[in-house]
């Protein structure tokens, strides 16, 4: 053999060592990428909330074994099909969700990039028909910087929705309850004060004032709990009719007259004489002005000032409540709206406070289509912002009106 061949035949000998390396590095990485490919499909599938990824048309690519079980489409059969026509969506009242109000079809037309349910009512309708509430949350897939689709991990809350609706039932029938002897303590309270049992020397007319004083907020209390109730088990009315926003606030300026006089407060409303009247429901529009300027009086130093300002800005009403008062403490605002959440320096200017007002003012819009925000820096004051749609409140059927607490 040739020196020549010789070389060729080496050359030959370590290429074909280098390839069978190669390919069993190859095998190699492939057994760990399938590995790891059924460890991933072994996860996704051992999740206990259901998942759907769908491609940035909406087209589902991918659903776990919870998913299957909870809607009733197998996983074959979900495949390439359109997510919002195959998971339909409705509200409290079996009206569907459509198009750009799913949260879905917002991550995926760029619009957000997170989106989680809240407090409204939310159900998916399953395969056979039945219905249930979700909790979902969605995000995007970014990848490179473009959004290639979403994925949404939602699951059954029905159990939650029932212990949640025992509670407010019991809340409900227990307030209910308390009204009648609140309301005969106040009346007897009010007889002894009016002299009607005979003459009060001075500390026992300070005596009686504290009762009196102590029911009138257990009834304030009883008030708010029920309207809580009605609002969280929907059995609220919505009865929406013309309504002058000039005097629904005049009327409420009017009912802290003696409070705003006793601080020294100035009082601005600003709003155009021309200013329309909405289909709105005069209650429900009472209760939301009522709660905004009653914390501002409450929260505003003496010789302090409110300004109260109503307008139109594009389709939506804007009714916006400024003061000067102690404003709330940066660390406590994400709470704000919570239910019996009070800030602390709020405590100390008003023991008496329920901690209920703004809560029932953020679930009164949620339910009639409108937002509340707010900004405020400590001790430099606070200012609300309300806005509802210019179309109104939508008529909504129920057994109970929601109470106005009245100021004392």
């Amino acid at each position: 053999m040739t020196k020549f061949a010789q070389n060729q035949s080496a050359i030959i000998y370590k290429l074909t060592e280098q390839i069978n390396r190669l390919e069993a590095k190859i095998e190699e990485k492939g057994k760990e990428l399938a590995s790891a490919k059924a460890k991933g499909e072994a996860i996704l599938q051992s999740i206990g909330d259901a998942l759907v990824v769908t491609d940035q048309k909406g087209t589902i690519i991918l659903v776990n074994k919870a998913f299957e079980e909870m809607m009733g489409w197998a996983e074959a059969e979900a495949k390439g099909k359109s997510f919002m026509d195959l998971v339909k969506s409705e509200d409290e009242e079996g009206n569907k969700i459509l198009g750009a109000k799913r949260k879905i079809m917002i991550i995926l037309s760029g619009g957000a990039n997170y989106q989680r349910s809240g407090r409204e009512a939310h159900y998916y309708v399953r395969r056979d028909g039945t219905r249930f509430p979700v909790n979902a949350v969605v995000t995007p897939i970014i990848f490179a910087g473009r959004r290639l689709g979403a994925v949404q991990v939602f699951r059954d809350i029905t159990v939650e929705r029932d212990i949640d609706r025992a509670k407010t039932e019991f809340v409900s029938l227990a307030s209910h309850q308390l009204k009648t002897p609140l309301s005969v303590i106040n009346w007897y309270t009010e007889m002894l004060i009016d002299g009607d049992a005979g003459g009060l020397n001075e500390k026992q007319r300070r005596y009686i004032n504290e009762v009196a004083r102590g029911s009138h907020r257990m009834v304030d209390l009883v008030n708010s709990l029920l309207n809580v109730s009605r609002l969280e088990l929907g059995t609220f009315i919505v009865e929406p009719e013309k309504v002058d926003l000039k005097k629904i606030v005049r009327s409420v300026l009017d009912e802290f007259k003696v409070k705003i006089d006793e601080k020294k407060l100035k009082i601005t409303f600003v709003i155009s004489k021309s200013f329309p009247k909405y289909l709105l429901d005069p209650k429900l529009t009472r209760i939301i002005v009522q709660n905004l300027v009653s914390n501002s009086i409450k929260y505003t130093s003496n010789g302090g000032w409110v300004k109260i300002a109503v307008g139109q800005v594009k389709d939506k009403i804007l009714i916006s409540v400024l003061d000067d008062g102690c404003g709330i403490p940066a660390g406590q605002q994400s709470n704000i709206f919570n239910k019996l959440f009070r800030a602390d320096n709020a405590r100390v200017l008003d023991p008496d406070g329920t901690g209920l007002g703004l809560y029932i003012v953020k679930t009164i819009l949620a339910n009639v289509g409108g937002e509340i925000w707010f900004k405020s820096r400590e001790k430099k004051g606070t200012n609300f912002f309300v806005t509802l749609p210019c179309y109104g409140m939508r008529s909504k059927k129920g057994r109970r009106e929601l109470e106005v607490v009245l100021p004392h």
